[in-house]
């Protein structure tokens, strides 16, 4: 039921600090390696987009915090092909990123100043 709308939030998920986006690229990298997955989009880009400013910023640093320590069992590849936590995983953070993205009719919201 969350899971594309939670998988789309990801790619906007995926403005921290330096330290934070390669935290996510180097995690992302080293999932996607270990799994097999076979992104449409670079990790790079993912937490490029994951990291833009929007109106959910704390929701989705909350997301980011607790993904990036997830061990390898709990990440699949998604169906964009990039490395996703399970279902399973991070799911109070998961629960706050979708409770801000459902106040949006559209996807992204607006950004930020």
């Amino acid at each position: 039921m969350f899971t594309p709308r939670i998988l789309l939030a990801f790619a906007f998920l995926l403005s921290l600090g330096a330290c934070h986006r390669d935290r996510c690229l180097s995690v992302c990298e080293q999932r996607e390696k270990e799994l097999g997955c076979n992104p449409m989009k670079s990790c790079k880009e993912t937490c490029d987009q994951l990291h833009e400013r929007t109106a959910c910023d704390d929701a989705f640093r909350g997301w980011e915090d607790c993904m990036v320590n997830l061990p390898t069992n709990q990440w699949e590849c998604g169906i964009r092909g990039q490395p996703v936590p399970k279902e399973t995983a991070c799911t109070d953070a998961r629960t706050k990123v979708m409770a801000c993205i459902s106040k949006f009719p559209e996807w992204p919201p607006p950004k930020k100043n």
